[in-house]
C-alpha cells in the first residue's frame, strides 16, 4: 500500500519539488512536520520480564511522589534497559511517559535525544514539530516545562543509557535536564555505575540535584538478565567459529558499531537476504540487538547488543581484520557516493558514514541533497560541513574552506526570510520552543531584535533569562558597528522594561549617541516608576547637548507630572535649563502633561512661569483648552485658545506663526468651531508651506466631521500649493489634498483636485511623472471598494512603490476589521517575503486570528529564498577582479539572477576591462540605472565623438526607465561622461534637466544636488555649482557641499570665488540652533578656508596604508564565519589560485 500523502495548504509556494520516493506520510505545513512514532525504541520484547514487579512499583510510586529526579545506577547486564522498557510499555493512570533509549549501535547523542523527545512531545500536545530541532539547554527547558504544564497529569522522562552517550564538549543529555525542574515533571536515568557526570553540569551547575546521592537507586542484578548475559556471549564465541557468511557479517557489524540492515549486510557479503536473516534471527542471533529507523518506518539495523559483545567481538576479530572490514565499508561507501547517493543509499551511509575524508564528503552537493530529503532539514549536512571546517582551521587549504561556506550557506538559503517579528507572535501565543527555532534562524541583527521584543513582553524569569542571553550572544556576531548599535539600542529598551535598569544604562552608553536619547528617556521613565530619583537627575545631568538635555529633562518632568507631582516637575525645569528658548519649550511639554491630567493645576504652573517666550507657550494654552472643554468648562477654553491667539499678535517670524496657527487651528476643531479654525487658518503666512498647512487643516475638519468647512478651504489649499518648491513637495501636497477630499463624498471637488494636481505633475520631471499620476489615481478611489484599489496598486509602475501600496492597504482593511479584504489584498503581493511580513503585522494585530495568520506568515516566508547564490557569486566576481582576472569574473556574474546584483556587478566588470568589451557588457545590463551609468563610463573613455555620440542616445534612451530616486544621480555622472567625450557645452542640457530635478529633489537627495554641485564644479561653472549646493533643504549638509564646491573652486585656481562660497558657509554655520550639527558645519568651513589658503594641496585626499593582509589562519577563521564573503579579497591576495579554484567550483557546487 502506498504511503498516504496529505498537504496542508497555508500559503503560497513557487516550488515544490520532490526526489525520488518519500517514505512515510508527508505533511507540508509551515515548516514543521507531524511527529514521528517511537515506540519502536520500545522493541524487540524479546522475551517477558520476570521477577521486576516490586522494581516496577517501585518506579511508578516515584512518578506520583514529590522528588523530580531518580537515578537507577547497576553494573553491566543488570536489566536496567529491559526494566525501563517494561515499564514505558504499560499504561499508567496520571502519568504521561516520554523516553530515550541511548545505543551506541543506534543513536547516542545530544541532538538525536532533543530531537526524540520533542517529537514525542508534540504527540503528547498534538501540534508539529519543525524540522530543524536543535535546541540549547535554555530552549530544551523550556519545551519541557511547557509540555508539563500542558500535558494531562505529570510528565514522565525516561532516559536509558547514559552510559553509552557520545562523548559531546557541551555537556550531553544530563547537560540538558533542569536544575529546577518544573512541579509537574519526573526525570528517570539509567546508566552504569562508570560513568561520571560531565564536568560542565559540575562547572555551571554545582547545584543540580544529580549532584546528591539520595537521587540514586541501586538496581539489583537480575538472574534472567544475567542468564541472557551468558546466552550473548556464547552466540558471540559461536559467531567467531562459525561459516565464512557468520564471519563476516560479525566483522561487518563490528566495524560499523552503528547498525546495519539486512539488506546492507547483504549486499556487503555478496548473499542473498535470507541467508543474513537466518543468522541474525537464528540461534547465533542472541548476540544482536534491533533497533527501527528513525526515518524509514519498517527499516531495521542490526547492531551488537551490549557495550561488553562489541568490546569482546573486537579483541576476537583483532585489529588487523578489523581495519579490513573497515576498509571494505568505505569501498562500498564510495560506490554509492559515485552514484550521487541515490535514494535507496543506506541509512548508515548517510548518518554514520565512515569516512576516511570528512572534507570531501562535506564538499558533496548531492549527499546534501539526499540527507535533506530524508531527514527534511540541513542539520546534518551542516554538521559534516562544520566538521570539515574544524578540520581545516590551520588554513593549509582555502579553496576547500570557501567552497565549504559557499555550501553552508547554500543550505542556509533553504531557511525563510522569516520577519524578526514573527518569533514574538508565537511567543505570545506561547509557543516559545516555536519562537525560538525562528529566532535560530536569523540573522544576528534581526536574532537580537526579535529577542528583545520577546524579553520586554516575557512575564515568567526563566524565559526572560534565556532569550536575554541568545540576544547578549547575537551582539557579539554582529560586525558593522551601526548596525551594533541599533541592535544594543533594542535590547537596552527590551531590558528597561524587564526592569534590568543598570544593564540597560551600561549598554546605552556602548549604543552611540544617536541612540542614546530615546534610551535615556525611557530609562528616566522606569527610574521614576520604582523611585530611583538619583538615577533619573543623573541622566539628564550626562546629556551632552542643549537639544539632548531638553528632551530628557522634559522627559524627566513629565514623568513627575504623571505622578501628580505638578509643582515639582516645574521646578525639575526650571533648575536645569536656563536658555529661554529651551526652557520654553520643556515647561511647554510639562503643561501639556498635566492639563490632561489637571487644567486647574496647569493653569497655576503658566502663572507661576518666569518669563518664557511667548508663541512656545501656545502649546500648553491650547493643551489646557482641550482638557477644559472635554470637563465641560468651554466658556474658560475659549477664553485660553483667544488667549493664545494673542500671543502670537504683533512681530513673529512666519516660521513661528504658522507652527503656533496649526497647534490654535487643531484647538478650535476640538472645541467645535471649525469656522474660527479656517479664518485662522487662512492667516498662515510661510509662502512655501502654507498650502502644506492647509491640506493638513482640511484633512483635520474631514476626520472632524465637518465637511463644508473642509470643502471651502480645500479650493484655497489647492490654489495655495502652486507656490510650494520644491516640485516635490508641491506634488506630495496635491496627493494629500486629494487622498483628504476623497473621504468628503463630493465626486465633483475630487475630479477637480485631481486634475489640478495632475496639471502639478506635469511640470516635474518626464521620468518621475508615471508614478506621480499613478499615485493621484489611487488616493482619488480611495474610499472606492477594495477589489478596485488592488486593482489600481497593480498599475503603479514602480515595484517598490507598488509593493508598499498593497501593505498599506492589506493594513488598512484589518484596521477595518475585514481581514478578508486584507487577505485577498496579501495575495495579490507579488513578493512572498512582503506577504510575510504584513502577514505577521495582521497576527499581532488579530489576536482570535493569530495562530492561522502566523502559520501562513511562516509559509511564505518559507517560499523566498534569500538571493545568497547571487550574493556570492557577486562577492567572487569582484573578487576575480582584484587578482585582474575580469573573463573569470564575467563568467562568475553572468548567472547572477538578482537584477540588482547582476547589474551592480556587470558594471563592476565593465569598469576593469577595454572599452570595446566593456560596451558588449553595458548592453547586456537590464537594470536602467546600472546600464546608463556602465556606458557613460565607456563614453568616458573613447575618443571618437561619433562613438560618444552614439553611446550617448543609447544612454539616453534608458534615461527614462531609471527609478525616480536614481534620475539626479544618471543625469549626474551621464553629463560628466559628455563632458569628458564631448565637452563642457554638450553637457549643458544634461545639467539643466539635473538642475529641474534639484528643484524636484526630496530632502532625502541631498546626496545626489551635492554630486552634481561638485561636477558642475569641475566643469568651471563655480557660481551655478554654488547654487545647485544652496538648493539642498538640510542647512548642515548645504554647508558640506558649498564647502567642497569651494574646495574644487579653490584646487582650479579661482581663490577668490572660493573665499566668498567658504565665508557663506561660515555664515549659515553659525546660524544652526544644534551643537553637533554647527560643529560639523563649521568643519567644512575651515576645510574650505584651508583650501583657499593652500590652493595646490586642495581637493586632495590622504591615502590610507592598506591593512596587512590576514595569515592563513586568520583567513580559514574567516572563511569559516556567517560574513565569509567580506574575507574573499584577502582571499584574493594571500591565495589567488584557492579563488580561482572557488570560481570554477561553482557550477558544481550549485547544481
Amino acid at each position: 500500500m502506498s504511503p498516504e500523502v496529505s498537504n496542508v495548504f497555508t500559503g503560497s509556494a513557487n516550488t515544490v519539488a520532490q526526489t525520488g520516493h518519500v517514505y512515510g506520510d508527508v505533511h507540508f505545513h509551515g515548516g514543521w512536520q507531524a511527529p514521528q512514532d517511537f515506540t519502536g525504541m520500545l522493541e524487540p520484547r524479546e522475551v517477558e520480564l520476570l521477577g521486576r514487579e516490586r522494581e516496577l512499583r517501585r518506579l511508578r510510586d516515584f512518578c506520583h511522589g514529590p522528588d523530580p529526579y531518580l537515578w537507577v545506577r547497576a553494573k553491566s547486564w543488570s536489566g536496567k534497559s529491559a526494566l525501563l522498557k517494561e515499564f514505558a510499555r504499560r499504561e499508567h493512570e496520571g502519568l504521561s511517559l516520554v523516553w530515550y533509549f541511548a545505543r551506541r549501535g543506534h543513536s547516542n547523542d545530544r541532538a538525536d535525544f532533543v530531537r526524540v523527545v520533542w517529537h514525542q512531545l508534540a504527540a503528547l500536545l498534538g501540534e508539529g514539530v519543525p524540522a530543524d530541532t536543535r535546541l540549547d539547554r535554555y530552549g530544551f527547558r523550556a519545551l519541557l516545562a511547557r509540555a508539563a504544564e500542558l500535558c494531562e497529569g505529570t510528565l514522565v522522562l525516561l532516559v536509558d543509557g547514559l552510559d553509552e552517550e557520545a562523548d559531546d564538549e557541551d555537556g550531553g543529555i544530563v547537560h540538558l535536564l533542569p536544575a529546577r525542574p518544573p512541579a509537574g515533571l519526573r526525570v528517570v536515568l539509567s546508566s552504569r555505575w562508570q560513568r561520571p557526570l560531565p564536568e560542565r553540569v559540575l562547572v555551571d551547575e554545582p547545584g543540580h540535584p544529580l549532584l546528591s546521592p539520595d537521587v540514586v537507586w541501586p538496581l539489583p542484578p537480575s538472574e534472567h538478565a544475567t542468564v541472557m548475559r551468558s546466552a550473548a556471549h556464547k552466540d558471540l564465541r559461536a559467531l567467531t567459529r562459525g561459516t565464512k557468511v557468520e564471519k563476516s557479517l560479525l566483522g561487518y557489524v563490528t566495524a560499523a558499531a552503528r547498525g546495519l540492515t539486512v539488506r546492507d549486510l547483504a549486499e556487503l557479503l555478496d548473499v542473498f537476504d535470507d541467508e543474513v536473516a537466518a543468522v541474525l534471527e537464528g540461534l547465533t542471533g542472541r548476540s544482536f540487538a534491533q533497533a527501527q529507523s528513525l526515518w524509514r518506518p519498517g527499516h531495521v539495523r542490526y547492531f551488537l547488543d551490549h557495550p561488553s559483545l562489541q568490546e569482546e567481538a573486537e579483541e576476537k576479530i583483532g585489529d588487523q581484520r578489523l581495519a579490513k572490514f573497515t576498509r571494505k565499508l568505505r569501498k562500498w561507501a564510495r560506490k554509492w557516493r559515485d552514484r550521487g547517493w541515490p535514494v535507496d543509499t543506506p541509512e548508515y551511509l548517510l548518518l554514520d558514514h565512515p569516512a576516511e575524508d570528512r572534507v570531501r564528503l562535506a564538499l558533496d552537493p548531492a549527499r546534501h541533497v539526499r540527507l535533506r530529503a530524508l531527514t527534511g532539514a540541513n542539520v546534518l549536512a551542516l554538521k559534516e560541513i562544520a566538521a570539515a571546517q574544524e578540520e581545516l582551521a590551520d588554513g593549509r587549504d582555502l579553496a576547500a574552506l570557501a567552497k565549504l561556506a559557499v555550501l553552508r550557506d547554500d543550505l542556509d538559503r533553504h531557511t525563510a526570510v522569516i520577519p524578526p517579528e514573527l518569533p514574538v507572535v508565537w511567543a505570545g501565543l506561547g509557543h516559545l520552543a516555536r519562537a525560538e527555532s525562528l529566532i535560530a534562524e536569523l540573522p544576528a541583527r534581526d536574532r537580537v531584535k526579535a529577542c528583545a521584543a520577546v524579553l520586554a513582553r516575557a512575564e515568567d524569569t526563566a524565559v526572560a533569562g534565556k532569550f536575554r542571553a541568545l540576544a547578549e550572544s547575537s551582539l557579539e556576531l554582529i560586525d558593522v558597528p551601526e548596525v551594533r548599535g541599533t541592535a544594543r539600542a533594542d535590547l537596552a529598551l527590551a531590558l528597561i522594561a524587564a526592569g534590568d535598569l543598570d544593564a540597560a544604562q551600561s549598554l546605552a552608553e556602548q549604543a552611540g549617541p544617536e541612540f542614546q536619547t530615546v534610551i535615556h528617556e525611557e530609562l528616566i521613565a522606569a527610574a521614576w516608576a520604582v523611585g530611583d530619583r538619583a538615577r533619573a537627575e543623573a541622566v539628564c545631568a550626562a546629556a551632552t547637548t542643549l537639544k539632548r538635555k531638553v528632551r530628557l529633562v522634559t522627559a524627566a518632568a513629565v514623568e513627575l507630572a504623571a505622578r501628580g507631582r505638578y509643582a515639582e516637575a516645574a521646578e525639575f525645569v526650571n533648575a536645569r535649563i536656563e536658555d529661554k528658548y529651551a526652557h520654553a519649550e520643556a515647561m511647554a511639554g510639562v503643561v501639556c502633561a498635566v492639563a490632561d491630567r489637571d487644567p486647574d493645576q496647569a493653569l497655576e504652573i503658566v502663572r507661576g512661569s518666569r518669563k518664557s517666550v511667548r508663541y512656545r507657550q501656545v502649546k500648553g494654552d491650547v493643551a489646557i483648552a482641550v482638557a477644559l472643554h472635554r470637563r465641560g468648562r468651554s466658556a474658560q477654553a475659549r477664553a485660553r485658545l483667544e488667549l493664545a491667539e494673542t500671543r502670537i499678535s504683533g512681530k513673529i517670524l512666519p516660521t513661528w506663526y504658522d507652527g503656533a496657527v496649526n497647534e490654535i487651528v487643531r484647538g478650535w476643531v476640538v472645541l467645535g468651531d471649525p469656522g474660527r479654525a479656517v479664518r485662522l487658518g487662512r492667516s498662515l503666512r510661510g509662502p512655501d508651506t502654507r498650502g502644506r498647512n492647509l491640506v493638513s487643516l482640511v484633512d483635520l475638519l474631514v476626520r472632524a466631521g465637518f465637511h463644508g468647512h473642509a470643502s471651502e478651504l480645500a479650493r484655497t489649499a489647492c490654489a495655495d500649493l502652486a507656490t510650494v518648491v520644491p516640485l516635490s513637495r508641491r506634488t506630495e501636497g496635491h496627493l494629500e489634498l486629494v487622498r483628504a477630499v476623497a473621504h468628503l463624498g463630493d465626486p465633483g471637488l475630487t475630479s477637480a483636485i485631481a486634475s489640478k494636481a495632475r496639471a502639478a505633475v506635469a511640470a516635474l520631471h518626464p521620468a518621475t511623472q508615471p508614478a506621480a499620476l499613478a499615485a493621484i489615481a489611487l488616493a482619488r478611489d480611495a474610499t472606492s471598494s477594495p477589489d478596485r484599489r488592488a486593482g489600481l496598486v497593480a498599475e503603479l509602475p514602480d515595484q517598490g512603490q507598488r509593493r508598499t501600496a498593497l501593505i498599506d492597504l492589506a493594513l488598512e482593511l484589518a484596521e477595518a476589521d475585514d481581514l478578508a479584504g486584507a487577505l485577498r489584498v496579501v495575495a495579490r503581493v507579488p513578493d512572498p517575503a512582503a506577504q510575510a511580513e504584513v502577514l505577521t503585522v495582521l497576527a499581532a494585530g488579530v489576536p482570535e486570528q493569530a495562530q492561522r495568520l502566523a502559520e501562513a506568515a511562516e509559509a511564505a516566508a518559507r517560499a523566498t529564498t534569500d538571493g545568497s547564490r547571487s550574493k556570492v557569486r557577486a562577492q567572487v566576481a569582484r573578487a576575480l577582479l582584484r587578482i585582474g582576472r575580469p573573463t573569470e569574473a564575467l563568467a562568475v556574474a553572468r548567472p547572477i539572477t538578482d537584477p540588482y546584483l547582476h547589474a551592480t556587478t556587470l558594471s563592476a566588470i565593465a569598469d576593469a576591462v577595454a572599452p570595446a568589451e566593456a560596451e558588449r557588457i553595458a548592453c547586456e545590463i537590464t537594470y536602467p540605472y546600472y546600464r546608463v551609468r556602465a556606458l557613460a563610463a565607456v563614453m568616458s573613455a573613447t575618443t571618437d565623438p561619433r562613438h560618444a555620440d552614439a553611446l550617448l542616445a543609447e544612454a539616453r534612451c534608458a534615461l527614462p526607465s531609471v527609478d525616480a530616486d536614481w534620475q539626479l544621480a544618471a543625469h549626474t555622472f551621464l553629463a560628466v561622461a559628455t563632458a569628458r567625450a564631448l565637452g563642457v557645452p554638450a553637457a549643458d542640457e544634461l545639467v539643466g534637466a539635473a538642475e529641474k530635478l534639484v528643484e524636484d529633489a526630496a530632502a532625502g537627495q541631498a546626496n545626489g544636488v551635492r554630486e552634481l554641485a561638485t561636477a558642475v564644479a569641475g566643469f568651471g561653472q563655480h557660481h551655478r555649482a554654488a547654487r545647485i549646493a544652496r538648493c539642498i533643504h538640510d542647512v548642515a549638509l548645504r554647508c558640506r557641499a558649498l564647502s567642497e564646491v569651494a574646495v574644487i573652486t579653490a584646487a582650479q585656481g579661482e581663490v577668490t570665488t572660493a573665499a566668498e562660497f567658504a565665508g557663506a558657509v561660515r555664515v549659515m554655520a553659525i546660524a544652526i540652533g544644534d551643537a553637533e550639527e554647527r560643529a560639523r558645519a563649521l568643519t567644512a568651513a575651515d576645510e574650505a578656508d584651508a583650501a583657499c589658503s593652500a590652493p595646490a594641496t586642495a581637493h586632495r585626499s590622504p591615502q590610507a596604508d592598506p591593512p596587512p593582509a590576514p595569515s592563513r589562519q586568520e583567513l580559514a577563521g574567516q572563511l569559516t564565519g556567517s560574513t565569509w564573503t567580506g574575507a574573499l579579497p584577502a582571499l584574493a591576495d594571500v591565495d589567488p589560485d584557492a579563488l580561482c579554484e572557488l570560481a570554477d567550483a561553482l557550477p558544481r557546487l550549485y547544481r
